[in-house]
């Protein structure tokens, strides 16, 4: 069963970014989206380790 096709929209203002999901997020995505968000916002507040 092929999943349903979501967009994302990213829009970066300063030290900050508004992201918006657009398309069909139901019982059978709903798990896989959130999973995938968690660890965006992991790897996005993590601490740089560039020198």
């Amino acid at each position: 069963m092929p999943f349903p096709q979501l967009t994302l929209y990213r829009h970066d203002r300063h030290s900050r970014a508004l992201i918006t999901l657009a398309g069909e997020i139901d019982l059978t995505t709903g798990g896989i989206v959130r999973s995938h968000w968690v660890n965006v916002c992991a790897t996005a507040s993590a601490p740089s380790t560039s020198t």
